[in-house]
């Protein structure tokens, strides 16, 4: 839950047993405390350094002087050495010299290096194998600009020293903060760093408690970086917990990342499930696949190395968009699937028949010439950028009511401007990949045995035919349950969360 600390900073408490919290990472002390016999509950509040007294520490941590110190916390809230050295009081043949032993001190090349670990111990945000940056984008899924503006702003540099620093121009920054503060619900530079401060405690938190506890909170994915043994590209992974739970991987649609909306993440976690998402190939923070290969079946290919990180031998599979992935898992591994619930799974592009609205005008260009995908994309996501969120969802699902309908709950509304910012942020290579094989790859095989998949097909679907849809999934899906729902469209997850988890479990008529 959140909470506030004695002088008003924003922190995150967990509240737990002892048995539980003696399996944590505390340090001695608090060992010691946890384990007194008369123990009841034991309570561990987590608070991110978010100013520069927090940055002064962190210098301090990695064994710079005063002098350096000075300095880089200085250059960190100013982004101009000039302006630094002036703010440090020293010449700027000073600061430069402080600044070139510190980065020789902390063995960084490059000052955005130094400045990015400070600012990662600082604020505490730093998952083994990321950088501050990317995980500022994840968290918040902005650009890369605009995440290094936010850092500024919220380590205490003002608007037009935040500007320099990213390289832009004061009316630029200002534009850019204009639509973070509108996408974090935020009215100033101390409510960013309020939201960062808060962000950054949960996934400090997330770290020390290894999956005993779900989070509630929109603030912060629980990122973890996975190896992909294959080719050694890095896969980003949410584990939503608790550690108890039954494994279910959540994937997600090709126009988002892997945020699992927060009305499925309730549903599933009130019956005891431990949802896992991970971001395929190219999209929000995995690494891109190599220039040859099915996308799909190199998303089955993550699925079973994080499966093997993660000590699962089976998994429950929801699919809200990525059918044909949850497909290729299935036919490679077999035996590690266990329940599986396709939400609006979509039909190839070759056959599908488009739709009207700028859905259906997508398609159709595809379906002419499928090597346009990439410059599409890029004309899409600089057109659909000038547009604003709530117009760029209504233009997107106008023939469906019950979508419209479903987006009216400002919950499920924040939740889709999430994960479709990170496709509006220019993460586009997963995406490209991904519609150009449901264009020009063949079908996949069919299961060994699909007696346990459920596929919920919504009646309103904007972006397909529901009779396409069932038809050509019966042909792949024989043994599996089919049910359209006439009070639906695309965002059956979000409208109908119960069902999805009823379905999971084999309730579901």
């Amino acid at each position: 839950m959140p909470a506030r600390l004695d002088d008003g900073a924003p922190s995150i408490v967990a509240l737990v047993s002892p048995e539980v919290a003696r399996r944590w990472g505390l340090d001695p002390g608090a060992q010691a405390i946890v384990r007194l016999p008369d123990a009841y509950i034991v309570g561990v509040w987590m608070a991110a350094s978010r100013t520069p007294s927090g940055l002064s520490w962190a210098c301090e941590r990695l064994g710079l002087t005063s002098l350096q110190a000075k300095v880089v916390t200085a250059l960190a809230c100013h982004g101009n050495l000039r302006a630094a050295a002036a703010r440090a009081g020293v010449t700027y043949a000073t600061a430069r010299e402080a600044l070139g032993g510190a980065m020789a001190r902390t063995d960084t090349r490059k000052r955005s290096v130094l400045i990015d670990r400070v600012s990662c111990l600082a604020f505490g945000v730093l998952p083994e194998g990321g950088t501050g940056a990317n995980l500022l984008e994840d968290i918040w899924g902005l650009t890369p600009r605009q995440a290094r503006l936010s850092m500024a702003l919220a380590q205490g540099a003002s608007r037009d020293a935040a500007a320099r620093g990213a390289g832009v121009s004061e009316a630029v920054a200002k534009k850019e903060l204009t639509f973070v503060f509108e996408t974090l619900g935020v009215t100033s530079g101390a409510g960013l760093t309020a939201y960062l401060s808060e962000a950054t405690s949960i996934a400090a938190l997330s770290r020390l408690v290894a999956d005993d506890i779900h989070f509630a909170f929109d603030r912060s994915e629980p990122l973890r970086l996975v190896p992909a043994r294959q080719d050694g590209r890095m896969i980003a992974v949410s584990d939503y917990g608790p550690r108890s739970g039954r494994p279910v991987l959540v994937l997600h649609s090709s126009s988002a990342s892997r945020p699992v909306p927060s009305v499925l993440l309730s549903a599933l976690h009130a019956r005891g499930f431990r949802p896992i998402s991970i971001d395929r190939p190219g999209f929000g923070l995995t690494d891109p696949m190599p220039l040859e290969g099915d996308p799909f079946a190199l998303a089955g290919d993550d699925i079973r190395t994080v499966c093997d990180a993660l000590g699962f031998d089976k998994i429950d599979v929801v699919a809200r968009g990525g059918a044909q992935v949850a497909v290729h898992f299935a036919v490679q591994s077999p035996e590690r699937v266990a329940r599986v619930v396709l939400v609006a799974p979509d039909p190839p592009t070759r056959i599908s028949r488009p739709t009207s609205g700028v859905l259906g005008a997508i398609k159709r260009a595809l379906q002419t010439n499928p090597h346009v995908m990439e410059v599409l994309s890029l004309v899409l996501v600089s057109s659909l950028r000038r547009i604003d969120a709530k117009e760029l969802m209504r233009k997107a699902v106008a023939t469906s009511v019950p979508d419209l309908q479903t987006m009216e709950d400002a919950r499920n509304f924040a939740d889709y401007r999430r994960g479709f910012q990170m496709f509006l942020s220019g993460r586009l290579k997963g995406y490209v990949r991904e519609q150009a094989a449901l264009v020009t790859e063949p079908d996949p095989a069919i299961p060994a045995n699909t007696i346990d998949w459920h596929v919920l097909i919504g009646l309103h679907d904007p972006l397909h035919e529901p009779a396409e849809m069932e038809s050509y999934w019966r042909i792949l899906l024989p043994d599996a349950r089919f049910t359209v729902l006439p009070d639906a469209g695309r965002f059956i997850v979000m409208s109908h969360p119960e069902l999805v988890v009823a379905a999971l479990q084999g309730r579901a008529g």
